[in-house]
C-alpha cells in the first residue's frame, strides 16, 4: 500500500510566536497599500478572512477595483523578504527545537512503516528552505520526500484543485494543517478522489470543532500510522 504523511509546514513544523507575528504584520502592510485601509482595520479583517480565502492575496482581489495588481508572487517578494529570513535564526526558541525533535521522531516512525513524508505549504519554497535550514541539531531538511508549495503549486488550500495536484495515487493520505478551513474539504473526498485513497485529516492546533481529530503534540499522531 502506498502512504503518505502530508504536513503543512508553518504552524505545524514550525511554529514561532515572534516570527508569526513578523509575517503578519508584513502582510498587514501589503494589505494596508493595496486597500488603503488604516493599519488597525486592515490588521482585523486579514486574521479574520484570509484562511477563508486560502491566502491574503486572494482576500486582497475580492475587494479592490483593479484585482489585476496585486498577485502572489509580489506579496512573497514583500512579505518573506531576506530581512525576514535573516530573523528566523535570531528568533528561534527552545520550544521550536523541541517541536522539531518531537517531528524527527514521529517522522522517523511513519518512515520505518514505509509512508512518504511531504510537504504541502502555500508559503514560497525559500521561507520552507531557510527555516528548515536554521533549525540546530536537528535534520529536518533531510527528512522530506518532496515540497508541494506556492512556486510549484498552481493553485492553493483550501482549493480543491490543490489536493488533486498533491495526491499521487496513493491509498491512503494522513495531512495535518493547523487551519481547519484547509482540512474541511476532506470531510467528503468521494467526489474528488473515488474510492481510491483514504484521507486521514488531522488538525493541528486546539479546536472544539467536532469533525477532525486534534493535536498539538506530533507523537500522538503515530497513532494513525
Amino acid at each position: 500500500m502506498s502512504k503518505t504523511l502530508l504536513l503543512d509546514f508553518d504552524g505545524v513544523i514550525f511554529n514561532n510566536p515572534r516570527m508569526n507575528k513578523m509575517i503578519q504584520h508584513r502582510a498587514t502592510i501589503y494589505f494596508q497599500h493595496h486597500t488603503q485601509m488604516p493599519y488597525k482595520v486592515a490588521s482585523k479583517l486579514n486574521v479574520k478572512f484570509y484562511k477563508n480565502y486560502g491566502h491574503t492575496v486572494n482576500f486582497i482581489k475580492d475587494i479592490i477595483e483593479y484585482p489585476e495588481s496585486v498577485n502572489i508572487q509580489d506579496f512573497n517578494e514583500f512579505v518573506y523578504s531576506t530581512k525576514t529570513l535573516d530573523t528566523i535564526s535570531k528568533e528561534m526558541r527552545q520550544s521550536d527545537i523541541h517541536l522539531a525533535s518531537l517531528w524527527c521522531d514521529t517522522i522517523a516512525e511513519f518512515r520505518e512503516n514505509d509512508y512518504q513524508i511531504k510537504i504541502f505549504s502555500n508559503a514560497p519554497h525559500h521561507w520552507i528552505h531557510r527555516c528548515l535550514e536554521d533549525f540546530p541539531d536537528y535534520d529536518l531538511k533531510y527528512m522530506f520526500d518532496d515540497c508541494f508549495c506556492f512556486d510549484n503549486l498552481n493553485s492553493i488550500k483550501p482549493n480543491k484543485e490543490s489536493y488533486m495536484e498533491v495526491y499521487d495515487q496513493e491509498e491512503k493520505i494522513i495531512f495535518v494543517d493547523d487551519s481547519i478551513d484547509n482540512l474541511k474539504p476532506l470531510l467528503n473526498t468521494e467526489h474528488i478522489f473515488g474510492d481510491h485513497c483514504v484521507w486521514y485529516p488531522i488538525h493541528f492546533g486546539r479546536s472544539n470543532n467536532d469533525s477532525f481529530f486534534s493535536t498539538t503534540n506530533p507523537l500522538t499522531i503515530q497513532g494513525f500510522i
